[in-house]
């Protein structure tokens, strides 16, 4: 039976992202969300000037016939590192909205495993569930992730604890929950009961389960609009897609006719339309396509796209650009370009016979580019950049690529500063608060990041306190003890520490300090002098004035003068 290759609830949100295009028809999406209208109409007119990306994303794809999931770059359609192991057949994926984890139902061992996708190693031991776990989809919140067990009901877990709460929630006999999805206002789940032909609809408020809506044969998957209006299910034996209005639970219009044997529907962000991928009649030999809905007249629109052979999965990226389809006969996934209809670029290549494919919900930033882009992730506090063209600092609420050049203002937070190695690859990393600095990198052998402190030092002359009378004096006096006490003294200078492994080097106005992995700090003073201080680790301090190199030590510090 081919629904062994049935796999896959597709998590994505909105957010459009901008871009240009090659001239093979791929998308390149731009490094910056917020640019002004003139930076923006000389990037459309070069379409080359930044060559990375803020808008890709990272895919999680499910090999249903061995072990863990496959990770790539929707920048690069790369795979990125070795196979994440969950155990064994990984039957659907749901994405944390912060992007940070992946939960995954493994049939075979009746469990659900928990990935840190900033590490993609395993988060926690694998929760235990119940019978043969196929379908999750998590809360809008993210707090509750909704399992389909056994062949009659739905469990619950608690993403904070990564522990099941409540009691089952029972469904009909015989109904093998094969997917679920939850609304957007997180009111209500659907579930498709393979085994008797129905969706089931559980209100979540009261995880209570309402009447059963009659579908197609053998229904396999369902996916919700943006809008939260309609509910789309796919019947594998009927080869067509149900409509189900969520305002009256029950299914509006004639079933709609699409490919053969259709495993999967996912719609596009802005809930335009539904694509189908068809399974075909399961032969390796056999190429499959993809059918294409118009939800506003829920007709097929179009003739169908060309897929790879036995097309089990369809996941849309984010940003509504493209649709990433996993072929289970080819164990690689094709990229699809939405607006031509047509792939892009070769295939990739995963593992066997892969099935769910989930994206994170957040930006990935792309690898850093060297001399030219650098990856900033906020780590805490409060993280601003301010680049060309731009106007005003701008707040970094994930994690984004920007060209070297920009401003980045750390004095109220901390952030994650990643970049090249050099040209033969690689990636170093760094922490860096309490500064505002401008990040720059030139090309060479062994290249150095440099972030160089910005800002005024703060250090005028104070003006001279005016004589007032003593009675002036004293009617001011409990008002001013009151503003002193909540005004905080003025700082003056300006510094950056930092802490972490790589070629960076911080620079002063009197001095540098180049460091290879360490704790340190460097300040600019009011006295026309440069202060650094080391708490772990040895800095190198290069004396602008004395024209010498001198090493720091673990617990040392050195001035460099004017």
């Amino acid at each position: 039976m081919r629904g062994q290759f049935k796999l896959g609830i597709h998590e994505s949100t909105g957010g459009l992202g901008k871009g240009c295009r090659e001239e093979n028809g791929a998308a390149l999406p731009m490094t910056r969300r917020h640019l002004s209208a003139g930076v923006v109409a000389l990037l459309l007119a070069t379409c080359f000037l930044w060559p990375a990306s803020a808008g890709a994303y990272r895919a999680f794809v499910g090999n249903s016939g061995g072990y863990g999931l496959t990770v790539f770059d929707t920048a690069t359609n790369k795979v990125s590192g070795p196979d994440i192991g969950t155990d064994i057949y990984p039957s659907d994926i749901a994405i944390s909205p912060d992007g940070t984890r992946a939960f995954v139902s493994n049939s075979f061992v009746d469990s659900v495993s928990v990935v840190d996708t900033a590490t993609n190693t395993l988060a926690t031991p694998n929760v235990v569930v119940g019978t043969s776990p196929r379908s999750v989809a998590l809360t809008p919140d993210g707090k509750t992730l909704y399992v389909g067990v056994g062949d009659a009901e739905v469990r619950r877990i608690d993403t904070g604890s990564n522990a099941l709460i409540g009691a089952p929630i029972p469904l009909a006999p015989s109904s093998y929950p094969y997917s679920i999805a939850i609304t957007p206002d997180g009111t209500k789940a659907y579930v498709v009961n393979w085994g008797s032909s129905s969706v089931s609809v559980i209100d979540l408020n009261t995880n209570t389960v309402g009447p059963a809506i009659p579908v197609g044969n053998f229904p396999v998957n369902v996916e919700i609009t943006p809008d939260g209006s309609k509910a789309y299910v796919v019947s594998e034996f009927d080869n067509a897609v149900a409509v189900i209005d969520t305002a009256t639970d029950s299914v509006t219009v004639p079933a709609i006719p699409v490919g053969q044997a259709p495993s999967e529907v996912a719609i596009t962000p802005d809930g335009s339309k539904a694509y189908v991928a068809n399974f075909g009649d399961g032969n390796p030999d056999n190429s499959s396509d993809l059918s294409v809905i118009d939800t506003a007249t829920d007709t097929v629109a179009g003739a169908p796209i060309p897929a790879g052979s036995g097309p089990s999965a369809i996941g849309i990226t984010p940003n509504g650009k493209r649709a990433y389809v996993t072929n289970s006969w080819d164990d690689d996934v094709s990229s699809i370009s939405l607006a031509t209809g047509a792939r892009t670029g070769p295939d990739i290549p995963v593992g066997l016979n892969p099935g769910a494919i989930a994206f994170t919900t957040v930006p990935y930033a792309g690898p850093p580019v060297l001399a030219k882009m650098v990856n900033l992730e906020p780590v805490k506090g409060k993280v601003k950049t301010k680049c060309r063209g731009e106007k005003k600092f701008t707040a970094l609420t994930w994690a984004e690529q920007i060209p070297v050049g920009c401003l980045v203002d750390t004095r109220k937070g901390t952030v994650k500063l990643t970049s090249s190695k050099g040209k033969k690859g690689g990636t170093q990393s760094a922490n860096f608060w309490s500064g505002l600095f401008r990040v720059t990198q030139k090309a060479g052998k062994k290249p150095y990041t440099e972030l160089a402190l910005a800002g005024s030092l703060g250090c005028g002359k104070s003006k001279k306190k005016r004589k007032r009378s003593f009675a002036t004096r004293a009617a001011a006096s409990s008002e001013s003890t009151t503003l002193i006490s909540k005004k905080k003294k003025r700082k003056r200078g300006r510094k950056l520490w930092g802490k972490g492994k790589g070629r960076f080097k911080t620079k002063g106005k009197y001095g540098s300090a180049s460091v290879r992995g360490t704790n340190w700090l460097v300040e600019d003073r009011c006295n026309k002098s440069t202060f650094f201080k080391v708490k772990s680790g040895v800095v190198t301090v290069r004396d602008f004035g004395r024209k010498k190199n001198v090493k720091v030590k673990k617990g040392g510090h050195y001035v460099a003068k004017r």
